[in-house]
């Protein structure tokens, strides 16, 4: 399942406390358009891949 983008900002002098609740799922990639990356997790693994290197896979060849 693919989710939007989305980030958090305190604009004010006060601390912000806040609730985070979802899922722990072995494999994710989130998606950083505006450095032009992909944070990938598998497992206990983690990468950073430039979009410039992601191939096809379907166009890949050997």
């Amino acid at each position: 399942m693919h989710q939007p983008p989305h980030h958090l900002r305190n604009p004010f002098d006060e601390d912000l406390v806040y609730l985070v609740g979802g899922e722990k799922v072995r494999f994710d990639i989130g998606v950083f358009p505006r450095q032009g990356k992909r944070g990938i997790r598998d497992g206990d693994s983690a990468y950073l891949v430039d979009d410039s290197a992601l191939q096809d896979f379907w166009k890949s060849k050997d």
